[in-house]
């Protein structure tokens, strides 16, 4: 083991530990300013290369560094951070430009710990990076709700709409169709008054002359016309026999005396019947008591027997 590393026998000095951080800090210092010099110069080559880099400035927290501002705090808690840190874009080429440029100037143990300090760097961005990426997650997922709220009230709105456009032209229609029928019936609101009166008048003269008038079942063939033509023959012949008979005014006094006999014996039959429905009530009576009288007789017994 010794030969490999190259190491001397010996006791072996262990300094302190104050004395330790204190050479480690300045030694921080030198390589963080030998990187930045470093990446000023690869920037300015990969700027005159034609290569297009994007930067984002940061404002980190540094204690120590007047000469760049652009630096982490030399504090390794990570607590000390700020949380305003964001990420560095990295391109894809500066590795190889760095490496290139680091190899002849610094030792092992110098570009060990910068690519500790790097890998340490690169994490804690990754993790930055995965924490930011959640939060816009969740961002992204609220505004979606919300914008989905929306589409569902919108979506109802315009169904609402839509319910009270298509009432509206149902009832465009419907209009239409009154005022179409409105059209049709406005030349028979004339008539219909005129039908009115004309009504009217038969009605009163049927009032006044139905009591006369002699009702007979008239079979009417269906030629109107023929059977009005027999109607008119019979009645010349009917009017040609009553003038050859002339007036009878016995046929008119037996006519007065048969109405007074029918008239008595209409009054004669009404008394009748009154007398008849007195006799029935009384009836009726009697046989109401006798049935009563036989029914309480018979309960008496009933009650007599038990």
């Amino acid at each position: 083991m010794e030969q490999c590393t190259g190491r001397p026998k010996g006791a072996r000095v262990v300094p302190s530990r104050f004395r330790e951080a204190a050479a480690v800090k300045k030694k921080v210092v030198t390589k963080l300013a030998i990187i930045c010099s470093l990446w000023v110069s690869a920037n300015r080559f990969l700027s005159l290369a034609g290569l297009s880099m994007k930067k984002k400035c940061m404002d980190l927290h540094s204690t120590g560094l007047e000469e760049s501002a652009l630096m982490p705090s030399l504090n390794w808690d990570l607590s000390a951070m700020k949380p305003e840190f964001s990420a560095i874009e990295m391109p894809e080429c500066t590795n190889s430009v760095l490496e290139a440029v680091l190899s002849p100037t610094l030792s092992e143990d110098d570009a060990a710990e910068v690519h500790n300090f790097d890998a340490l760097l690169y994490s804690y961005l990754a993790s930055k990076r995965e924490n930011n990426l959640a939060k816009y997650q969740e961002r992204a997922e609220e505004c979606l709700l919300q914008i989905e709220e929306e589409n569902q009230h919108l979506r109802k709105e315009i169904f609402q709409q839509k319910q009270n456009l298509i009432l509206l032209e149902k009832n465009k229609a419907l209009d239409g169709v009154v005022e179409q029928q409105l059209e049709h019936l406005r030349p028979v609101v004339a008539s219909i008054q005129q039908f009115k009166t004309q009504y009217k008048a038969f009605s009163n003269a049927l009032d006044t002359t139905r009591h006369s008038l002699q009702t007979k079942n008239i079979y009417i063939s269906e030629d109107l016309q023929k059977f009005l033509e027999e109607l008119k023959v019979h009645l010349r012949t009917t009017y040609q026999i009553l003038g050859e008979l002339g007036p009878d005014r016995q046929n008119s006094k037996t006519g007065n005396e048969l109405g007074k006999v029918a008239a008595m014996t209409d009054t004669e039959m009404k008394s009748f019947f009154v007398k008849i429905e007195e006799l029935a009530s009384s009836i009726s009576r009697e046989t109401t008591l006798l049935h009563q009288e036989l029914d309480e007789e018979a309960l008496g017994m009933e009650v007599s027997a038990k």
